[in-house]
């Protein structure tokens, strides 16, 4: 934002909020092309690595025929490899290509979603901080904290430094305070966008593989998938435990409606297992 500055305190001077949000939070897809760009290409890498590895897994322990000691097969996640099947030697999914179409709308969703949550946090500090008497200069650095943060980070934020300047905390030293809260937080949200995209990611290559695998012969053409909930579930993610579909279908959540698997909200780690029956 440093090259927008002097457009943002123009803005401010003639009360011109609508340009000052737009200067701020880009609302087109061009404006935020690099980050979609590399995104893609990221998400690709660990696509193809997911599928590709899930696949050989499966090859392996299909074919050592595992079962526990009453008959029935035990679940992928406590299976061990007791007989290494002879790997194929090309990589299915070197070409990624069952990933495009799941990637780029992954991604395009993602560029929506922070655009639309940069824009309602730069509009919650100006309806809070918007004050034609006062420098415009201290608008502009209470929107520079918040850019990329969401409206509930942003508010976050502000309250912050209320409670610095309640405290009769001097300005310097608010604002030094108030921007390193705010590094936090930008912190937190990159981590928790990583973990859930890659969640997102890993999840639909391994039923990829699992597809692709079933129809190359290596798993029984009626296997199915089961939600495994994560060992600290939410409501959301107890509801969904244990619930098992064919590897074609989405599962059902009385919440959110159908979904083809983890992550179903952010900070989600639940897990899918291949569920096979003879």
């Amino acid at each position: 934002l440093e090259g927008k500055a002097g457009a943002m305190l123009a803005a401010i001077e003639r009360g011109d909020i609508t340009t000052l949000i737009n200067i701020v939070a880009p609302a087109t897809m061009a404006d935020l092309q690099p980050f979609f760009d590399k995104l893609v290409e990221v998400l690709s890498l660990v696509y193809e690595s997911s599928a590709d590895s899930q696949y050989k897994r499966l090859g392996s322990l299909v074919r050592a025929q595992v079962v526990d000691t009453t008959g029935h097969v035990i679940k992928m996640h406590e299976l061990r490899v007791i007989s290494k099947a002879k790997k194929k030697k090309e990589n299915r999914f070197a070409e990624v290509p069952h990933s495009d179409k799941f990637i780029k709308q992954r991604a395009a969703k993602l560029v929506v979603d922070i655009t639309r949550d940069q824009r309602d946090a730069v509009k919650e500090v100006i309806r809070q901080r918007f004050d034609p008497t006062k420098r415009p200069e201290n608008l502009v650095k209470d929107i520079k904290k918040v850019v990329g943060l969401t409206k509930r980070e942003a508010q976050a934020v502000l309250n912050r430094e209320d409670k610095l300047r309640e405290a009769g905390m001097n300005e310097a030293r608010i604002q030094r305070e108030s921007a390193k809260y705010s590094n936090k937080l930008h912190q937190l949200r990159a981590e928790r966008i990583a973990r859930t995209e890659t969640v997102a990611v890993e999840t639909d290559a391994r039923h990829t593989a699992w597809k692709v695998a079933r129809d190359d012969g290596l798993i029984p053409k009626n296997a199915q998938k089961e939600w495994v909930a994560s060992s600290n579930p939410c409501p959301i993610c107890t509801a969904m435990d244990g619930q098992t579909v064919s590897i074609d279908r989405p599962f059902k959540s009385k919440t959110e409606g159908l979904v083809e698997g983890p992550p179903i909200h952010p900070h989600c780690v639940c897990d899918t297992v291949l569920s096979l029956e003879e």
